[in-house]
């Protein structure tokens, strides 16, 4: 019986992995439930094979709990300390202040291109109303993308509002498309 709790012993299931990066922080990580979980210490333990190359030992005891009916992946994890705080605090990832920049920018200059040529139709008559509606509904379409981007990525980690993004940003996206073929014919 305690042979098959160990991981060190010849029944132990061996998994070897190519890592992309060296590094000593590398650990076994499952996909059960919908979900990474990092396997603990007693379950696998970690040896090197050269510096590109990892084999993990686990016991059988801990493959059997995870074969069970629902499918389950094993995967080398890398920078396992980082991906276990990740998975723990269940918080969102704090983005760099440059992508919020960049958005932002991104999201004035079309409001300012919609302002100004507003202003230009005004003033001409040039453009059509139906060609204004197009630019319009495009310069909001795309606003709409960086905006559901940039605040939801912050919430990978609460499925609803991740459900939420991914449809709207879905739907954007669709919808700049469509105002681009209009504008195009």
């Amino acid at each position: 019986a305690s042979d098959i709790l160990n991981t060190d012993g010849p029944s132990a299931i061996l998994f070897t992995y190519f890592l992309r990066i060296p590094t000593e922080q590398v650990r076994l990580g499952v996909w059960n439930d919908g979900e990474w979980r990092i396997a603990d210490g007693n379950e696998c333990t970690q040896r090197r094979a050269g510096p590109r190359y990892v084999i993990i030992a686990c016991s059988r005891a801990f493959i059997i709990s995870h074969l069970g009916e629902n499918l389950t992946f094993f995967t080398a994890m890398q920078n396992a300390s980082l991906i276990d705080e990740l998975t723990t605090v269940k918080k969102g990832i704090e983005l760099p202040w440059w992508t919020y920049m960049s958005s932002g920018f991104l999201s004035f200059s079309m409001v300012f291109v919609v302002f100004s040529n507003i202003c230009c139709i005004r003033r001409k008559h040039v453009l059509y109303c139906k060609s204004l509606h197009v630019l319009i509904n495009l310069c909001v379409s795309i606003f709409s993308l960086c905006v559901a981007f940039t605040l939801g990525v912050n919430k990978v980690f609460d499925e609803s509002i991740c459900i939420l993004d991914g449809a709207l940003i879905h739907f954007s996206f669709l919808a700049a498309f469509y105002w681009i073929m209009l504008a195009v014919r």
